[in-house]
């Protein structure tokens, strides 16, 4: 048999550019106490601060190999990120209300950031081939994908948390694969 061992590294980037331009609008009907009003909200700043951090990952890899099967074992680490500013500004966000008989209030407050932090997480496969024949050959697996993503801090990504199984079989011949 053949050990195979493989390993990756990726370690946290440092930052070239955080600035970049950024924009906003909305308007939305909202529910007052004489009626129906609309809510318009604008922001903009041509010198927004971004910063988008990324964890420490870890990918190892064990494989063992013979002619008539394969088995493999992968472990992928993503460190945690405590919760920070992604996006920031010191611009103000405006907001009028207009009322149902027409009369508007304005409003401006501090453009209040938006948040993230991410999880630590531990993500796995197995998977195999079995050569049945010389022309027949079975292959699965399983996967954990979990995401680092932190709902409890921000709500900025999705968080997706996928498990998966995988199967084939595969038909070699002459002329045939």
């Amino acid at each position: 048999g053949h050990l195979t061992v493989g390993a990756s590294l990726r370690t946290p980037t440092f930052p070239i550019i955080r600035t970049g331009s950024l924009s906003f609008q909305d308007i939305e009907t909202v529910n007052s106490p004489s009626g129906p009003a609309t809510l318009q909200t604008y922001f903009t700043d041509p010198d927004a601060s971004f910063t988008y951090k990324l964890p420490f990952n870890l990918n190892l890899g064990v494989a063992w190999r013979e002619p008539r099967f394969d088995v493999e074992v992968d472990i992928r680490i993503h460190t945690a990120i405590p919760q920070y500013l992604l996006i920031s500004s010191g611009q103000q966000v405006e907001t009028i209300l207009t009322g149902p008989d027409g009369q508007r209030q304005t409003a401006r407050v501090p453009f209040p950031g938006l948040a993230y932090g991410a999880s630590s997480v531990w993500n796995f496969a197995i998977g195999g081939r079995y050569q049945l024949d010389p022309s027949w050959s079975l292959h699965g697996g399983f996967y954990t994908d979990a995401a680092p993503a932190d709902p409890a801090a921000s709500n900025i990504f999705r968080s997706v948390n996928l498990y998966g199984l995988t199967a084939g079989a595969k038909l070699k011949g002459d002329h045939l694969s």
